[in-house]
């Protein structure tokens, strides 16, 4: 099936009955203007951008049909020696994957998980994470989809981003009148559970004397 604005211009079949990106697209935005025959050769190219790509020779039949004068005029209207050339782009083919490995531990402790937010599991002998620290938590790996985890977390920093924006201009910080009294006062409000951080007495460290015994 050949495009209405290539079959004006006398350009070759396109790679619309096949699928759009077979041949590749423009990588800004991800569609192409066709092809045009260059001799035995086929380049696809994008008008807007100005970049082509060469997929091959000898692939499409037309290029036997078409005289060296109709595919000069061809290249000179759409002024095809000024256009960058490019190597083919396929958007299913990501170039920017990022690796998630399992790697060690370390120390027992629970760390932010990019995928959702939330925290691994402290007591976990290997991490799934990349080498610049893009983390997956086990819940995440349990779920399967990660991009539908993804999409849920930036629904829900956007909500976050919402309601703090939201405050801005209404927060009114009261004075305080006696600044010392308060803050004497303020270990009475503390809880009274003996575990607190604020209540737990202070472990004395031993001295070098009883170090060396």
């Amino acid at each position: 099936m050949i495009s209405e604005r290539g079959n004006q211009m006398g350009q070759t079949e396109t790679n619309q009955t096949i699928g759009n990106e077979y041949f590749g697209v423009c990588p800004q935005c991800h569609k192409n203007d066709g092809c045009i025959n260059v001799g035995r050769s086929h380049w696809f190219y994008c008008k807007e951008h100005r970049v082509k790509w060469c997929v091959g020779a000898n692939l499409f039949s037309s290029c036997r049909y078409q005289t060296e004068d109709e595919q000069r005029r061809i290249y000179n209207d759409l002024g095809f020696g000024e256009f960058q050339q490019i190597e083919e782009c396929h958007p299913g083919e990501k170039e920017d994957m990022i690796d998630i490995t399992l790697v060690p531990a370390g120390s027992a402790q629970r760390r932010c998980c990019t995928v959702c937010g939330g925290l691994t599991e402290k007591w976990v002998g290997v991490l799934a994470q990349s080498d610049d620290g893009i983390r997956v938590c086990e819940n995440c790996l349990k779920a399967g989809d990660i991009d539908a985890r993804l999409e849920q977390h930036v629904e829900d920093l956007k909500a976050y981003v919402q309601k703090v924006r939201s405050l801005i201009g209404r927060l009114r910080i009261r004075p305080i009148s006696n600044g010392r009294r308060h803050a004497a006062g303020f270990a009475t409000h503390l809880p009274d559970d003996p575990q607190c951080y604020w209540r737990r007495p202070r472990r004395r460290l031993p001295t070098l004397g009883v170090l060396a015994l």
